[in-house]
């Protein structure tokens, strides 16, 4: 019996469908070959430059936003556990989640670099990755 997941269906869709537009953003169509390049990428940065191991929990914190996307499917594809955490809620709010989750790696888009910056000063281990420096 072959077990399905959602990252497995994920990235079975996006190789059938490689060419074809995934994602609508604004002006911008993402498609879903796109989607695997940045998933890939995110994934490969967790494991070999942040150390993420299957079961570790990573948080995203971002505003609505399309890099959501390979973001969430990147920490899956690593193995991991994502933690969605609400745009709205202030660093300290947010440190509560981080260590109760046992989260130290973050994903965060532009929007929370400010925020970011506050939750490093509060927790120096957490580390850090820009949802902008995701491969294109």
């Amino acid at each position: 019996m072959t077990v399905m997941n959602l990252t497995s269906a994920f990235l079975d869709s996006a190789r059938q469908h490689a060419a074809k537009t995934a994602v609508f953003w604004g002006e911008t169509e993402w498609t879903y070959q796109r989607l695997l390049r940045q998933t890939a990428d995110v994934a490969g940065k967790l494991t070999l430059d942040f150390g993420v191991k299957p079961g570790d929990h990573v948080a995203i914190w971002a505003k609505n936003c399309a890099e959501f996307i390979p973001a969430f499917f990147g920490v899956l594809a690593a193995g991991g556990v994502v933690v969605p955490i609400n745009n709205f809620l202030k660093p300290d709010e947010v440190l509560f989640i981080l260590s109760d989750a046992g989260v130290n790696v973050i994903l965060a888009d532009e929007s929370m670099l400010e925020g970011v910056e506050k939750l490093r000063a509060l927790a120096p281990g957490l580390r850090f990755l820009a949802m902008s420096n995701f491969g294109e």
